[in-house]
């Protein structure tokens, strides 16, 4: 249980304006998400929102990310489940569709202890060794990753005022939801879309918080990694083993 070294290593990167590739993983398979992280990618991110993961879930899938060498995420669903995801160990949180200062620093104070936010103390929880660990140097050293997604014209729109809250560490764009909100669904490289993610980049870099994306596959991954894009995340595991299963079954066709 090395976490906070992990989540120190992680944050420092990115505040020292390193350049990250991850990925994601939605699957209920510990075994898919520790695969990720051993093939090298600097960071997994585990999916609340979206697939077939829950909360229960949690702790065996960053156990297997901890293990092959990898630094994790977890984008909860709602802000009320950062303090169980970095209670079992993550290093960081992903809040989605954030539209607003307020959202962000419900966020922020969700995953950082008294004085400085609202999260409760849990010295018997896995981010703290199950108890073996002293909570109070848990507490002096905790610092975790919190960053937010802007996902759509509101969260643009307050992009300014989200990026102002003290303790954020992550400005996130979902291309997706971003793009169907810009009336073209599904088209992440569609040139409005591209120009919405640069913009909120450099919004966010002009503040001294770091950015990151989404991309589908390695030559758009490539591009925005050099724009300048602090953490760049290519495809997920689903999409990973989908299209490597087509792609066999079509060459033996």
């Amino acid at each position: 249980m090395q976490q906070q070294g992990a989540t120190a290593d992680l944050v420092q990167r990115l505040r020292a304006g390193d350049h990250l590739v991850g990925t994601w993983s939605s699957l209920d398979s510990p075994a898919a998400a520790e695969v990720m992280a051993a093939a090298g990618f600097d960071v997994v991110i585990l999916d609340l929102e979206h697939g077939e993961l829950g909360v229960p879930d949690l702790t065996a899938h960053l156990r297997a990310i901890e293990v092959a060498g990898a630094a994790s995420l977890v984008r909860v669903a709602d802000p009320g489940q950062v303090g169980r995801a970095l209670e079992a160990g993550a290093d960081g949180v992903l809040a989605p569709d954030v539209t607003s200062a307020e959202t962000a620093a419900r966020v922020v104070a969700s995953g950082r202890y008294a004085p400085h936010g609202t999260r409760g103390s849990a010295p018997m929880a896995r981010d703290v060794g199950y108890g073996l660990h002293a909570f109070a140097e848990h507490h002096a050293d905790a610092d975790p990753l919190l960053g937010v997604q802007i996902e759509g014209p509101e969260g643009m729109a307050a992009l300014d005022e989200i990026v102002a809250v003290d303790g954020l560490g992550l400005v996130f764009v979902g291309p997706h939801d971003l793009s169907q909100r810009l009336g073209v669904p599904g088209q992440v490289t569609h040139p409005a879309v591209v120009e919405a993610i640069g913009e909120v980049a450099g919004r966010a870099r002009a503040h001294g918080v770091a950015t990151g994306v989404w991309a589908p596959d390695a030559e758009v991954a490539r591009t925005w990694l050099d724009a300048g894009i602090s953490l760049v995340t290519v495809s997920n595991v689903a999409l990973v083993l989908s299209g490597a299963a087509r792609s066999l079954r079509e060459a033996l066709r």
